[in-house]
């Protein structure tokens, strides 16, 4: 579990991910924002939190994902569906259900 932590972010640099065992999300998740732009590849279930705000999410997945105003998906909550690509205004996490 603390690989795919670690590896989650080196890869995006400014994600960090809390997840429980089970099947990935298939497709991508593109998070962008402001200075930044991370893409999870088949995003494995569990929270994951941007260090630098992200704005617009391209749910490439094949399920829908619920973005969070603030860190560790606290706060107030917006669902992207599964092939959709939205404004969320300034939110710190995600979060992909198992």
């Amino acid at each position: 579990m603390r690989g795919i932590a670690g590896a989650a972010c080196v890869a995006f640099g400014l994600m960090t991910v809390t997840a429980a065992p089970a099947m990935a999300a298939e497709g991508r998740l593109v998070l962008r924002g402001a200075e930044t732009t991370s893409v999870l590849t088949d995003p494995r279930p569990g929270c994951y939190r941007a260090t630098v705000a992200f704005t617009t999410v391209a749910n490439d997945t094949d399920t829908a994902v619920t973005v969070y105003s603030e860190p560790g998906c606290a706060g107030a909550s917006l669902v992207v569906p599964p092939g959709r690509t939205t404004a969320v205004g300034e939110r710190l996490s995600v979060s992909v259900p198992s």
